[in-house]
This record gives C-alpha cells, sequence and structure tokens, in this order.
C-alpha cells in the first residue's frame, strides 16, 4: 500500500505534540516492509528516514492552492491509496481514500473563545472544518472526550470518529545528567526547588490561578520558584501583572518557548511538581511527558484531562487556587504520597510510548485505506 501524508507539521523541525506524534508515525512506518511512505511537504524536512518513507517536496507558495490543487496532482502521480493529514485540512479532490486528524474544537466548546470568534472562524467551524470531516473515510481524534465534541457539533457516526491517543516522545525520561541540569538551572536562573508548568500562555491554559496558588505557597516555602515553560506570547503580559499583583514576580521564571528536546526532559525531570491547570484540553501531553520524567502531577479536574492522567495525578478543582495549592502541597509534604505518584506516573506513561499507539494509528489509515 502507498500512503501519502502532509508532512508540514514537521517541515520546520520537531516542536509540537502534533509535530512529534507525525514524527513518531513515520519512524514506525519507515519499518513496515510491506507498505511505502510518501511525505508530502513545502520544503524539504529536517530529518532522516530509510528505505520506506521518501519526502515529496512541492514549493509551497498559497496555502489553500497547495492543499486543494497542488497537492491532488501529487497524490495521483505517486498512485497513492490513503492519504493522512494530521489536521483537519485535507485534499478534497485528492483520488484515494482519505484520514484527517481533528484533535479538540477548543474555538467552538471553550465559551470565552467562543463568544469571540471572527466570522471567518465561525464559518470555518460550521462549514469548512465539517466539510473537510465529511470527506474524509475516517476522522481521528486523541481521547474520548474529543470525540464526544465532535458528535456533539456534528453529529457523524460513532465507526467514523476513532480515538488514537497522541504519543510521549522517547525524549522524556527520568534520567539525568547532572552537569546538563546544573547549565539549564543557570541558564534560567533557576535557584532551589521549583514547581513546573509546561505550555503557552492562551486563556483556557487558566495559568493565572496557578499564579495565585504558587503565591500561597511562597509564603511557607522560602527557596521555591515557579517555572512557567511557555512562548511569551498570547496571555503573558498578564501573567507579568498577576505576579506582581501577588508580590512573587522574584521568584517566577518565564523561559520562553523552549525548542531543545533535552532542555525541556531536565526541566520536567528536575521539577518537584508539574502542574496542568487547563480549563480545556483536547488531550494534554505535559502530564504525561513529567511523569515520563519522574515528576508527579498536579492536574485539573477538567475535560480529557482525568481520561489522559487517569490515577497517576492529584486532581483539582481548576478555580480554586486554594486546592491547586493544596494539591501541590501534598507532594512536596509526603514523600510516601510523591514516590506513590512518581510510581504511578511511570506506569501510566508507557501506555502512551510510540511502540504502543503507533501500530494502532498505523492499522487505523491501513483499514481506511481498504
Amino acid at each position: 500500500m502507498r500512503i501519502g501524508v502532509d508532512g508540514r507539521e514537521i517541515q520546520d523541525g520537531v516542536y509540537t505534540g502534533i509535530g512529534r506524534a507525525l514524527y513518531d508515525f513515520l519512524k514506525y512506518a519507515d519499518l513496515k516492509a510491506d507498505d511505502e511512505v510518501i511525505v508530502f511537504s513545502g520544503k524539504p524536512l529536517p530529518v532522516k528516514f530509510f528505505s520506506r518513507v521518501r519526502n515529496h517536496v512541492m514549493k509551497e507558495w498559497v496555502g489553500f492552492i497547495w492543499d486543494q490543487v497542488q497537492l491532488p496532482v501529487a497524490i495521483k502521480q505517486e498512485r497513492i491509496d490513503i492519504f493522512y493529514s494530521p489536521y483537519y485540512k485535507l485534499p478534497l479532490l485528492a483520488p484515494c481514500r482519505k484520514v484527517c486528524a481533528v484533535l479538540d474544537l477548543i474555538n467552538f466548546k471553550f465559551d470565552a473563545y467562543r463568544h469571540k470568534m471572527s466570522l471567518a472562524d465561525k464559518l470555518l467551524f460550521k462549514f469548512v472544518l465539517p466539510l473537510h470531516m465529511r470527506s474524509a473515510d475516517m476522522v481521528v481524534t486523541c481521547s474520548e472526550h474529543a470525540r464526544k465534541d465532535i458528535f456533539a457539533a456534528y453529529g457523524f457516526s460513532r465507526e467514523k470518529v476513532v480515538v488514537v491517543p497522541l504519543t510521549v516522545s522517547d525524549c522524556f525520561h527520568a534520567d539525568i545528567d547532572s552537569r546538563r541540569m546544573l547549565e539549564v538551572r543557570e541558564q534560567f536562573g533557576i535557584r532551589g526547588s521549583y514547581i513546573l508548568y509546561a505550555g503557552n500562555f492562551k486563556l483556557h491554559k487558566n495559568v493565572e490561578t496557578l499564579v495565585d496558588a504558587f503565591a500561597d505557597l511562597a509564603k511557607e516555602v522560602g527557596h521555591l520558584s515557579l517555572v512557567l515553560s511557555g512562548p511569551k506570547t498570547h496571555g503573558y503580559a498578564a501573567l507579568v501583572k498577576r505576579c506582581l499583583k501577588e508580590g512573587v514576580q522574584d521568584r517566577v521564571i518565564f523561559t520562553d518557548k523552549v525548542l531543545d528536546e533535552e532542555v525541556s526532559q531536565l526541566l520536567y525531570a528536575g521539577a518537584e511538581v508539574c502542574v496542568m491547570p487547563s480549563l480545556y484540553e483536547g488531550f494534554g501531553l505535559p502530564p504525561l511527558e513529567a511523569m515520563a520524567c519522574g515528576t508527579p502531577v498536579v492536574c485539573a479536574r477538567a475535560t480529557s484531562l482525568p481520561e489522559v492522567a487517569e490515577d497517576a495525578a492529584i486532581f483539582v478543582n481548576p478555580f480554586s487556587a486554594s486546592e491547586m495549592a493544596q494539591g501541590i502541597r501534598g507532594l512536596m509534604r509526603h514523600e510516601d504520597i510523591r514516590r506513590a505518584f512518581v510510581y504511578a506516573g511511570f506506569q501510566q506513561a508507557a501506555k502512551f510510548r510510540s511502540s504502543v499507539i503507533m501500530p494502532r494509528m498505523f492499522n487505523v489509515i491501513k483499514d481506511a485505506g481498504v
């Protein structure tokens, strides 16, 4: 079987959850002797594969033209049997069967975003996105929660939407290079123990509540910092103001976007606790990444997060800074509780390694092509 893949998510590097999952899929596909994978991209991919994965490069000038004109022509030239897109966009006129991924409907389901949607976004969610999903022979999503959102919004049959979780990259593990850890701490000015948040600062991430929770803890623990590992965009300015208001500006460290996976791994592994305070997630990789690095997790009891973390995290009300602080406090004060959650975290993260998930993903795509 000849499988086509939209590889633009990794053409600038493997940084996002989607990009890492796509990269893991291609690595797994490269080992399958009976199939060939052609990865279409706008420029050469910065990764190397072996005999079963080949990169087909087409210069991308205009996204819509690339999607709906260049790509269908290339798919026909390559005699593709099944085409997979890691996001909702599909080449509608492609002469083959198609699979797309829809990981969440946050702009449609999260009230604060839905009420501020532009006319273009409303048209996207009402007409364009369902058009692409209807053209697909199968839609892949990453959690049962996301699947329910898709059913509620568009009413597709249960058979058409399949759940395949995202994967935890092998770069996340509990081994620590002490010298590199010291270098990372020096790089970001981290002194003493710290609580970690990894992600962006958009409204649904609810990081302001975490800052409030940290302000409570900071009164009790003198050498404790809060490390916020995310790009200084979106809600960054509001968070700086919140830190000033709570008087913790000297103890909150903003790393900006971290692209080096080794640095991300060391930040997770060196933290006392990792906190995921989100109000909405289609999946939510950071809790699993932290668990894989041997760091216990406090997690919001919201949307997909209980499904992803199961019994391996302490769950809290995301609207309660005091409950969030209490969850963190419990993991820091009680070594027996901490050890239990570290162990449970290793077990939970192992369920989402690429060696477990990618065979499922590969079979879903091949089944859609039959």
